[in-house]
């Protein structure tokens, strides 16, 4: 089932992290999902039809200086991670401060906390549509900012 958790980051010094961070926070999402489980490895790096994880950039940044945002440890970010086979999500659901830090380029942050429903972070979640037209369950990820992903079965 598609899972969307944020993670609420702190950087633990002042620090900087290129506006274009994409590639970093795609790979820091690695680095956690593979901590997590060493097996999902073959998972996350062969070649699929579909991705088997989205991240966002890092949301609440809104102090810049050039091509860089400029992250304060005084304030909390937004990461969102979906996962998209059951595989992922079962997860990212069990991410949280106990894990320690992580790194998103040369940014090291403290996980705060991590969101797990819209009751507690509007981009969080789990949630099936009926597709009556084609006789499948959808759950697209429109929701969570990826409109280019989705997950189908067939019920």
């Amino acid at each position: 089932m598609l899972t969307a958790v944020v993670l609420h980051l702190r950087p633990v010094v002042q620090t900087r992290l290129p506006m274009s961070h994409g590639s970093f926070a795609h790979a820091a999402a690695l680095d956690l999902l593979l901590r997590l489980d060493p097996q999902l490895s073959h998972l996350l790096h062969e070649p699929a039809r579909s991705k088997p994880f989205t991240c966002s950039s890092l949301g609440g940044t809104d102090r810049r200086e050039e091509f860089d945002f400029l992250l304060s440890p005084d304030q909390t970010y937004t990461w969102r991670l979906t996962g998209l086979p059951s595989a992922v999500s079962q997860h990212l659901v069990r991410l949280g401060p106990e894990l320690g830090g992580m790194r998103i380029g040369e940014a090291v942050f403290s996980i705060a906390k991590v969101s797990l429903t819209p009751e507690q972070h509007p981009d969080a979640g789990q949630e099936w549509i009926w597709h009556e037209s084609r006789g499948i369950r959808v759950k697209t990820a429109e929701r969570y900012g990826n409109s280019d992903a989705s997950l189908c079965v067939k019920h």
